[in-house]
């Protein structure tokens, strides 16, 4: 997902770190790990209440655009194929290239709506 939305503009990275973060607060919450009291009282909490809130609107944008790209390229490209492309575009630039012409070429709504300024984005 993270090397799909660098082609919106979005640094892969942070997307990926973003994701982990989210993912290790989901799983804290389903697994049932409590808060200790005495963290949640300390001067920070509403930074980190700010920080939660961020981090929730960037999950949701970026879930907006994958589920976009993914119903735009549904009947395009085979799931595998899609996954594949992606994983070699991490290692060959012509996967790369093979990627970000897929997308451009078969993802229109997706690139006209999301691909916003980058002081816009994350």
């Amino acid at each position: 997902m993270a090397k799909c939305l660098s082609l919106y503009g979005y640094r892969s990275l942070e997307v990926y770190r973003t994701v982990v973060q989210a993912y290790d607060i989901r799983s804290n919450f389903v697994h049932g790990t409590l808060v200790n009291k005495e963290e949640s009282h300390d001067a920070g909490t509403k930074e980190k209440s700010r920080d939660v809130d961020t981090l929730a609107n960037n999950v949701i944008k970026y879930l907006q655009i994958s589920i976009l790209m993914f119903l735009e390229l549904k009947n395009k490209v085979k799931k595998d194929d899609f996954l594949s492309t992606i994983d070699n575009s991490l290692l060959h630039p012509d996967a790369l290239a093979k990627l970000e012409k897929l997308i451009r070429e078969n993802s229109p709504i997706t690139i006209s709506y999301f691909s916003i300024n980058a002081s816009e984005k994350n």
